[in-house]
């Protein structure tokens, strides 16, 4: 990118700005190889990064006037006038949110609701009308009594869940997570390592039906 206009030209991380156009920065492995790819109907003049909210040193979003960007790439239907971020730079997916949805690493979450969509850990997420793992809609979760555990523990008042899937036969009211292991837990019949039932578990405290 030789043809700068040195008396416009700013930086929005990972952007570059000037007269002429927006262009964003990125990096080509294996060589990493800086890459300039220009911003296609991007408004320089009201062109902004959301440069302190990322998941890697390229990865970002982006709004002006008219549209919302992933990258280099505008996000069909996101609205600029209510996009924000949510404050979750530690998970390694990247959530957003407007007046209509919510939208992970760029991609629309179908059937979100970006005005009731509460963040609950880097895994679980719910709004009015479902429960979420990571971006996939947990199946018959019921968002109202849907709450986080430890670990990728969850549960609502039907089921208790693991990475998103229900445990069979576990009984919500009486799950518990044990206290030295993120991964084993307990309710009132069996034990559980994840997903799996065991006849033990690790975590000697938690050796213990209700």
């Amino acid at each position: 990118l030789t043809n700068l206009d040195s008396k416009t030209v700013r930086i929005d991380f990972p952007y570059i700005i000037d007269k002429n156009g927006v262009y964003y920065v990125s990096e080509e492995s294996p060589q990493d190889n800086i890459i300039f790819k220009k911003v296609l109907s991007a408004d320089i003049n009201t062109f902004v990064s959301f440069g302190d909210y990322y998941i890697s040193k390229e990865d970002a979003y982006a709004e002006d006037k008219n549209n919302v960007y992933w990258n280099d790439e505008i996000i069909v239907g996101a609205d600029p006038n209510s996009f924000s971020i949510f404050d979750n730079v530690s998970c390694d997916v990247f959530r957003a949110k407007d007046q209509h949805s919510v939208y992970v690493n760029g991609q629309q979450i179908k059937g979100s609701d970006g005005q009731t969509y509460k963040f609950l850990t880097c895994d679980y997420a719910k709004d009015a009308q479902n429960a979420y793992y990571r971006d996939d809609v947990i199946l018959d979760a019921y968002s109202d009594t849907f709450q986080s555990l430890d670990g990728l523990y969850a549960k609502d008042k039907n089921n208790v869940y693991w990475a998103g899937k229900p445990i069979k036969d576990a009984d919500p009211e009486t799950f518990i997570t044990c206290y030295r292991s993120k991964a084993q837990a307990r309710d009132k019949n069996r034990f559980y390592n994840g997903s799996l039932v065991v006849d033990l578990l690790l975590d000697t405290e938690c050796n213990q039906l209700n």
